[in-house]
């Protein structure tokens, strides 16, 4: 993987054969990134599980590819000391046809290009919920500049910045 930084901007280019989650989990131990989103990606994959969570488990899938990236959006966290990567993605077959859902492997196909920015005044990490299993993000003021609001009973939450 090739990348260049400017502030908290990664641009990042993939090459053949990388297993994108594991570079991108590399990246974020080396350059210490615990709290980012993933903004933008495009490009080619093969090799990918996808998976969808019907509320009891992840129902996984296997698909060979290649295909269109078409986009992914996510987020790095961390877990314990352990960076903690978060995406989705949709792709397109050879036929158009488009499938989508969490990403929990891939790896590139000719070339991938991704764009993450980093949070500079919330922190990003990550609790076990208890009731679902499933991982929870948890956002800290790591500033005090930075207000954070939870609305309780409707299971969203405000973010503003002062």
């Amino acid at each position: 993987m090739e990348w260049k930084k400017e502030t908290n901007i990664w641009v990042l280019k993939f090459r053949d054969g990388e297993d994108l989650l594991e570079s991108l989990a590399d990246l974020a131990r080396g350059e210490r990134l615990t709290s980012g989103f993933v903004v933008s990606a495009v490009g080619m994959l093969r090799d990918v599980e996808l998976g969808y969570f019907s509320g009891e488990g992840y129902v996984k899938k296997q698909l060979q590819g290649p295909f269109e990236l078409l986009g992914m959006q996510g987020n790095i966290s961390r877990l314990k000391e352990d960076p903690w990567v978060h995406v989705h993605c949709m792709l397109a077959d050879s036929e158009l046809g488009t499938v989508g859902g969490h990403l929990f492997r891939a790896a590139v196909n000719v070339a991938c290009e991704m764009c993450i920015i980093k949070t500079t005044n919330i922190e990003l990490s990550r609790m076990k919920n208890q009731d679902t299993g499933l991982y929870d993000l948890v956002l800290k003021d790591v500033s005090g500049t930075t207000n954070l609001r939870t609305m309780r009973g409707t299971g969203s939450f405000d973010l503003e910045i002062d």
